[in-house]
C-alpha cells in the first residue's frame, strides 16, 4: 500500500498519510515512525520547496525528485571538511513530472552568494528530502518526493512562499493523484 507524508498536515491535504515533521531531523524520524506504523511498499512526500537560481524550475512548477544530497555551507563554501560526507540517494520516477536534484540543508538559504553555489549541484532546495529518503533507504521502501515550487532561494523566498504556498501544496496533490 502506498502511502503519503508531508512536513506538516497542510501540505498533506487529504492524500492518506502522515505528518512527519519540519527540517531533516524530524522527517528522519517522523518517517521512520510512520513506515513502522503503516508499513507502507512505498511512500512520496508532497510539499513545497525553492528553485534554485539557473535551475530553469519556475515558480508554480511541480517536480519530483531524481537525487537527493545533504547540503552544507561550509563545505559549500570551502570552509570546511567532512572526512565522509553522506552520499546522494535516488528517489523513483513520477509519471511525466520533470526530475531535479534536490539539496536539502539545515536551514532555508537566503544567501544569494550561497545559493549560486548550491545551485552547482541541485536545481531545488527542500528541508526534509535527504531526511526522509534516508529512512525510506534504510527501511527498503521505495519512495519519492513530489514538490510545488513556491519561490526562488534567497532574500525574498519567504515572502514567495507565503504568496504562492497554498497553490502550490495543491498542485503537489494533484500531480500525487495522477
Amino acid at each position: 500500500m502506498r502511502s503519503y507524508a508531508s512536513a506538516v498536515t497542510a501540505e498533506l491535504g487529504d492524500l492518506p498519510g502522515a505528518a512527519v515533521g519540519i527540517g531533516l531531523c524530524d522527517a528522519m524520524l517522523g518517517t521512520t515512525e510512520l513506515i513502522r506504523a503503516r508499513r507502507p511498499t512505498s511512500l512520496v512526500f508532497v510539499g513545497t520547496a525553492g528553485a534554485l537560481p539557473g535551475s530553469g524550475v519556475r515558480i508554480g512548477d511541480v517536480v519530483c525528485t531524481r537525487e537527493v544530497r545533504l547540503g552544507d555551507a561550509a563545505l559549500a563554501l570551502g570552509l570546511g571538511y567532512s572526512p565522509r560526507h553522506p552520499g546522494a540517494l535516488a528517489g523513483r520516477a513520477w509519471g511525466g513530472v520533470t526530475q531535479v536534484v534536490v539539496i536539502t540543508n539545515l536551514a532555508i538559504t537566503t544567501d544569494p552568494a550561497l545559493a549560486a553555489r548550491y545551485a552547482e549541484a541541485a536545481q531545488v532546495e527542500h528541508m526534509e528530502a535527504y531526511g526522509f529518503a534516508l529512512a525510506c533507504e534504510r527501511a527498503g521502501v521505495p519512495w519519492s518526493c513530489l514538490l510545488g515550487i513556491t519561490n526562488e532561494v534567497g532574500p525574498h523566498a519567504h515572502a514567495q512562499w507565503l504568496e504562492n504556498r497554498a497553490r502550490c501544496e495543491a498542485a503537489a496533490r494533484a500531480a500525487a493523484r495522477e
